[in-house]
């Protein structure tokens, strides 16, 4: 992969070094000492939200598309695996859309198809698996193909999503039987939590394969502070979840650039370099979350703040780049469009913004190209106005 130094660090290094150095300040005294404890408040009263019984429904023409390439009997397909798999992922972001869209029958049927088949029909008791599917090549197959669960480990992002989801839909469409779900889930969920010293409460990836030699593994893009700051109002053990969340995306991209993946050590609190420092896939999620907080929130202050070279960028290529090194603070040339989504609600209001809505507009959202599908859908829908995120993370949609 051809990549280059100079042009980006004359980009981004200047507006990222007080950042770097507040990160690389904050990971000195945190491996210090461990981290004083702060005692958990009483969830927050949220405001009532706009009931959608009454609204209009379905009205969303991205989702729509989306809808009928994806989803089939409940299952958001990613048809670009020969399996035809379906990941909790998508299931959560597909009820995202559909609560977005005031799509209430595809929503329903997401949540039935995913606690029928990903949680053995109950997600209070049962993990949900993040992969279902048939167990080879659709196209290939000599004999029978058997269709069910193919790796029940879970994907601790989209329990996250859908819990969110839920307790969203429980207040627009007035039923409580939905947060009850949620809250069931969120029990479940809540065993994947880990203290790590010089971090605090973070949640692993999934409940088995992260916690190695004395290290934990996180992914900095399964930390979508908005959703966190929604689930506080139901549990306050979520709060002490976003600071230790907080401090695990500083702590990781004190580059300016997010990873993947990275590795703490769970006694000490140090960053373990083995990991790799590549972001690309997983991490341009972390500069969507960011982008999407309102601007003025704190916590969305110090995230801009410290993640602007991957802005700038492609402020001055009008291209995002696939993938990153955060250790040698180098840059891919050249990323897929969905990867613009992703970067589209930092820069709207600017030329680049609308140079990439233009090239988004005409991109094809299916279940072929499912994740990148869902990029555009997040950073498009956010610039179109059709949802945001409050400042406790409540859900705002278009006619609030």
């Amino acid at each position: 992969m051809n990549k280059f130094t100079t042009s980006l660090m004359s980009l981004a290094l200047a507006a990222s070094f007080a950042g770097v150095q507040t990160v690389q300040a904050e990971e000195k005294a945190a491996t210090a000492a461990p981290a004083p404890a702060q005692a958990a408040a009483a969830p927050a009263a949220l405001a009532p939200v706009r009931s959608l019984n009454k609204a209009p429904t379905d009205t969303w023409p991205a989702w729509k598309e989306f809808r009928k390439s994806a989803l089939e009997k409940g299952r958001v397909i990613d048809r670009s695996d020969d399996r035809l798999i379906t990941t909790s992922e998508g299931q959560s972001y597909g009820m995202f859309f559909a609560l977005v869209a005031n799509d209430r029958p595809s929503f329903d049927a997401m949540w039935q198809w995913t606690v029928a088949n990903l949680c053995e029909g109950d997600c209070g008791k049962t993990r949900m698996a993040w992969l279902w599917g048939a167990s080879e090549s659709v196209k290939d197959a000599k004999n029978p193909v058997k269709w069910g669960v193919i790796d029940s480990n879970n994907a601790t992002d989209a329990d996250l999503w859908i819990a969110y989801s839920l307790l969203e839909a429980a207040d627009r469409w007035e039923n409580p039987k939905y947060r009850d779900d949620a809250m069931a889930l969120l029990e479940r969920v809540k065993q994947d939590v880990r203290v790590v010293r010089g971090l605090g409460a973070v949640l692993l990836p999934a409940n088995v394969g992260f916690e190695k030699n004395g290290n934990v593994v996180l992914n900095p893009s399964y930390y979508p502070i908005s959703v966190l700051k929604r689930l506080e109002a139901v549990d306050p053990l979520w709060r002490e979840v976003r600071w230790g969340s907080m401090r695990a995306l500083l702590r990781s991209a004190e580059s300016g650039l997010s990873p993947d993946w990275v590795a703490f050590g769970q006694r000490w609190g140090t960053r373990n370099r083995d990991e790799s420092s590549e972001g690309s896939w997983n991490a341009i999620r972390v500069y969507l979350w960011a982008g999407m907080m309102p601007q003025d929130d704190p916590d969305a202050i110090r995230l801009r703040d410290l993640l602007s070279p991957m802005v700038d960028v492609t402020r001055a290529r009008y291209l995002t780049p696939v993938s990153t090194d955060t250790a040698a603070f180098t840059v891919s040339q050249k990323g897929p469009l969905a990867f613009g989504a992703c970067v589209l609600p930092w820069v709207r209001d600017e030329r680049v913004g609308a140079y990439i809505r233009t090239s988004l507009s005409t991109m094809a959202l299916t279940g072929e190209d499912y994740y990148r599908s869902v990029l555009v859908m997040f950073g498009m829908g956010f610039d179109e106005g059709r949802f945001a995120f409050g400042h406790d993370g409540r859900l705002i949609i278009k006619g609030d």
